[in-house]
């Protein structure tokens, strides 16, 4: 069994700037705090590519991007007993700002155990990645 997540934002950045986040597998972790790390050896990951990653300190995963577009970013978090599918979806607004909609499906019998309370968890993502982008633009 599985359920949709799903959260929409409307960020103060660019569909570069959000896409670039995004797609920035090695910093992956540092906004997502489910992920410990992902061992991506470039700032820009490959479509395809499976990154060895860890989930909650402990647990052996792979980080895989399935497909990298200008508007749209689907992931794969995978490990034994569970994988996701996270979907992110950008909508540029014409005004500098964007629109996000990242949304995530979890199946596996680990998906299973997880509790009702993972339906915020997309909200907590689009708040981080906003954060994140917000952060990285202050930076320059």
């Amino acid at each position: 069994m599985s359920t949709l997540h799903s959260s929409t934002v409307q960020l103060p950045a660019t569909d570069a700037a959000v896409l670039a986040v995004l797609i920035d597998a090695r910093r992956f972790a540092s906004w997502n705090p489910a992920l410990t790390s992902v061992d991506c050896p470039d700032p820009v990951a490959d479509v395809g590519a499976a990154y060895p990653a860890t989930v909650r300190g402990v647990i052996p995963a792979t980080f895989t991007y399935e497909l990298i577009e200008p508007l749209r970013v689907v992931h794969r978090l995978a490990f034994r007993g569970f994988e996701e599918l996270g979907e992110w979806e950008l909508e540029p607004s014409g005004d500098g700002t964007t629109r996000v909609t990242h949304s995530f499906r979890q199946t596996g019998p680990v998906a299973a155990l997880i509790p009702a309370g993972a339906a915020g968890v997309a909200d907590l993502r689009t708040g981080r990645l906003r954060d994140e982008v917000q952060r990285r633009s202050s930076v320059g």
